[in-house]
């Protein structure tokens, strides 16, 4: 059976309509500057928590920190790895050998640990952190002050490529080591700084991109020759990389909703009071915040307007933004509902770094366009902030400014471009271009001189 030419070519058209979504998705070039407003926003969020780790530096990372040193060796070489079950019975201890030193070995990991070390597929866990092998007090001072450098160094935008790789190791270095003063913030923290370092972060936003300017703009003063090219080229690695922040956020953001829904809280509606209400998170060490919750307290129907809505609200933007914000027309009503949400959070829960973190991978959805029409604004308000703000700007006014300034210059450039307009022409005005009001033919951009010079007089 001879099968159908009409329906085989549908397959196949089919198909490459599926790949070239698919490629156009993960691989269409996109504009950096994206991607260097969340270097930026990264930066400054990593830097800030560093920066408070400053004064505790020996609490929280020292040979005597909360943790100890020998306590924390301890977890990352003995924990124990199970498989996981086939059946369900629980692990139990099997049968001890004749040998009484390897049966105190069994049962003495057994108490600790309520495992049979021969149950383990292994034991402890690969992590690396400096201050494993660091803990000399000054020495410690002095790499902290180095990661605060490379922080620094990071979010201005230079050398990215080296110190995106170094702010990243930086960091899992400090969460390895004291996993008991880290929470949600850190592991957003450490993967947009993971997807930030894979990708060009540097390629726009950067003193990276202006010292390229800088130099490429005194080649071309050198060469005589105008700089045509200004703003950063779209790559497809930048997209790539947004790509991966994106999607990561959406799955944060939809298991984050459906978890919460196996909480009875969430079902009746009294999570928001719960959460605003713990001494342990919320800022009750301010009158006006104790002082709200009573007087919501005092009215019932303003309480469940505000406990029920809040509840309700953050069910419907967790789980609703993986999916409504890939439409066009819901994604700035998606993005202004979880600036909404957190900043809520971290003004009632005092979570302000966590907000500040989790916002920073939203910018991952911002439109190119936004960024450049807020930087246009912000530069005609701060004048001085041009160059820095926006390199795709002032390329017109830039090339105009890196034309030759010697007569000699322009008679060479304007005698080679008539020479090849002629070329084009063969002195003659092509029949299909069409006529001037006052008789003649108007030239097209691409043959018509830029500058004619007639004894010694610039004439545009």
């Amino acid at each position: 059976m001879n099968p159908n030419p009409e329906s085989a070519a549908h397959d196949r058209a089919w198909t490459d309509r599926v790949a070239a979504s698919w490629d156009h998705f993960w691989f269409h070039p996109a504009d950096p500057i994206v991607l260097g407003l969340l270097r930026i926003c990264c930066g400054l969020v990593a830097l800030y928590v560093h920066l408070n780790y400053t004064r505790h530096l020996q609490e929280y990372f020292g040979e005597n920190a909360w943790i100890g040193l020998q306590t924390i060796n301890v977890v990352r070489t003995e924990t124990p790895v199970l498989a996981n079950p086939w059946g369900w019975d629980e692990p139990s201890l099997a049968a001890l050998p004749d040998d009484r030193q390897a049966q105190k070995q069994i049962l003495d990991y057994y108490n600790k640990y309520g495992v049979d070390p021969r149950q383990t597929v292994a034991m402890g866990h690969s992590a690396w952190s400096i201050w494993f092998h660091l803990t000399d007090p000054w020495w410690m001072e002095v790499v902290h002050l180095a990661v605060l450098v490379i922080l620094g160094l990071f979010t201005l935008g230079i050398c990215t490529r080296i110190t995106a790789a170094l702010a990243w190791l930086a960091a899992v270095s400090y969460i390895q080591r004291s996993p008991a003063v880290t929470y949600g913030m850190d592991t957003l923290m450490i993967a947009t700084l993971f997807y930030l370092m894979i990708g060009p972060s540097g390629a726009a936003l950067s003193l990276d991109r202006l010292l390229a300017r800088y130099r490429a703009r005194r080649r071309a003063r050198a060469l005589g020759r105008p700089l045509l090219a200004q703003a950063a080229p779209p790559l497809a690695s930048a997209n790539f990389t947004l790509r991966l922040v994106q999607i990561h956020l959406c799955i944060i953001y939809l298991f984050s909703g459906l978890s919460k829904m196996q909480g009875g809280m969430w079902w009746n509606g009294t999570a928001a009071w719960v959460a605003m209400a713990n001494a342990e998170i919320a800022p009750l060490q301010y009158r006006f915040v104790v002082d709200a919750l009573r007087y919501l307290t005092q009215h019932r129907l303003l309480w469940e307007i505000v406990m029920t809505g809040g509840t309700l609200t953050t069910l419907v933007i967790e789980i609703g933004f993986p999916f409504l914000i890939w439409n066009r027309s819901m994604r700035w009503p998606m993005l202004a509902g979880a600036l909404f949400l957190h900043m809520s959070i971290g003004l009632c829960m005092g979570l302000l770094t966590f907000a500040a973190a989790i916002l920073t991978m939203a910018i991952a959805f911002i439109p190119p366009e936004a960024v450049h029409g807020t930087l246009r604004k912000l530069r005609q308000s701060l004048p001085f902030a041009r160059r820095a703000a926006d390199p795709a700007a002032g390329a017109e006014k830039a090339a105009t400014n890196l034309e030759p300034q010697t007569h000699e210059a322009k008679v060479a450039i304007a005698l080679a471009e008539e020479k090849h307009t002629d070329s084009m022409t063969n002195g003659q005005i092509p029949p299909h271009v069409p006529a001037a009001p006052g008789g003649g033919r108007i030239l097209p951009e691409e043959t018509r001189p830029r500058a004619i010079i007639k004894n010694g007089n610039e004439r545009i």
